[in-house]
């Protein structure tokens, strides 16, 4: 029997109902969500925030595992710079580990905390050009800027640096979308090792010369300053004295090795037999310097002259006395970064046989060890000066 329209009716009324409320719960329920949604978003930190809370959690970190791993430095380990690399090896376990468990847990982002350690291995980089910039333009005592700021604190800055890099490039790898996290923490560690290299390549390059200033080609016959420039390098208790003879002797009690000994002997006991670098190291004690001697040129006086003040020019010194008929060249170096300065003079007389012969002498104005730059100098200068055409 056909149904009743009524019955009809009724029924597509009652399905209708039914599904127009399970639409409304459904809507409401999305509805919720969204809104749970918009307001987990707002109380989500921001990108900046993130990183904020990435390197002070990272700090807190590197502070307590720091002090647990410096009890683990061997005893035989010499020097700062080896307190500070087991000390390093030592955090970097304690924050690779606690570290993940805590960006885990706390929902901070990888690449945050990588982008935080490029940061600040960017900052450590200025670190150090302010550190020299600051000594050149007076802002600070160049001994704070270089023994404080670059060897003192210069250490703690780059194993820093060098420690969140690493942290965050090894936490990155366990976290989501690791490639920027990967690419971000790996340039933040270049740039540290970098850094790094500077840093352990001054000490090597200060323990590799003698603790002296004071470099000539012949202390036997030794050039003599002129007034200029004697007037030009100025007085003070800083100033390094420019000595002659018995009195040019290492004045350090302190030290067993250059103690009362004579600069020329110090020197001497420095300069390699050889103009072969390889010859040099390979011996079974390194000499750090070239042969420094007399440079005899089969060229006239003058214009052996002529070429030697064209050079200082294209260095860049600054000529404080030229006097062509006496032969004597002086004039003085600048340091572009930390703007030390080291005075040169060079003395040119005829030689027997129609040969000119050359002496050279450059002495730091401030600073007990120059680190090799005086020998350097000499060498490069004497060697260009060889090089020229007399004909």
């Amino acid at each position: 029997m056909a149904d009743k329209p009524e019955d009809v009716f009724t029924d597509l009324s009652s399905d209708s109902l039914d599904s127009a409320a399970e639409k409304a719960v459904m809507a409401e329920t999305k509805l919720e969500e969204n809104s749970m949604s918009d307001i987990a978003d707002m109380n989500a930190p921001s990108g900046a925030k993130r990183i904020g809370l990435s390197i002070v959690a990272l700090g807190v970190i590197w502070a307590i595992s720091a002090f647990v791993g410096e009890g683990f430095v061997p005893g035989d380990v010499p020097g700062t710079m080896g307190d500070m690399a087991w000390v390093f090896l030592a955090s970097l376990a304690g924050l690779v580990i606690v570290g993940s468990f805590v960006f885990a847990k706390a929902g901070l982002s990888g690449q945050g905390l990588a982008t935080g350690a490029l940061i600040v291995s960017l900052l450590s980089v200025g670190w150090f050009a302010i550190a020299a910039l600051g000594s050149k333009w007076g802002w600070w005592h160049w001994r704070f800027g270089l023994g404080t700021m670059t060897v003192g604190q210069g250490q703690y800055v780059v194993f820093g640096a060098a420690g969140l890099a690493l942290t965050s490039l090894l936490i990155g790898v366990f976290t989501p979308s690791r490639v920027k996290p990967a690419i971000l923490g790996l340039a933040a560690l270049l740039v540290s090792l970098l850094l790094a290299g500077r840093l352990v390549g001054l000490g090597a390059g200060a323990a590799a010369v003698p603790p002296i200033h004071d470099i000539q080609t012949d202390w036997g016959d030794a050039v003599v300053f002129s007034d200029a420039l004697m007037a030009a390098r100025g007085r003070g208790p800083e100033i390094n004295p420019v000595r002659y003879g018995a009195d040019a002797v290492f004045r350090d009690a302190d030290s067993e090795q250059f103690g009362g000994r004579l600069i020329a002997d110090i020197q001497e006991a420095a300069e390699c037999a050889s103009h072969d670098e390889d010859v040099c190291e390979d011996s079974e004690t390194p000499k750090p310097y070239k042969p420094l001697e007399p440079l005899l040129i089969d060229a006239p006086r003058a214009r052996v002259f002529e070429a030697a003040l064209r050079i200082a020019g294209q260095e860049g010194w600054e000529i404080v006395t030229s006097d062509a008929d006496a032969g004597v060249l002086e004039a003085t170096h600048t340091s572009s970064w930390w703007g030390f300065k080291d005075d040169v003079a060079i003395r040119i007389r005829e030689a027997e046989g129609n040969t000119t012969r050359v002496d050279m002498r450059s002495v730091s104005r401030v600073g007990r060890s120059d680190l090799g730059a005086n020998a350097r100098r000499i060498s490069a200068f004497l060697y260009e000066l060889d090089g020229q055409r007399y004909d």
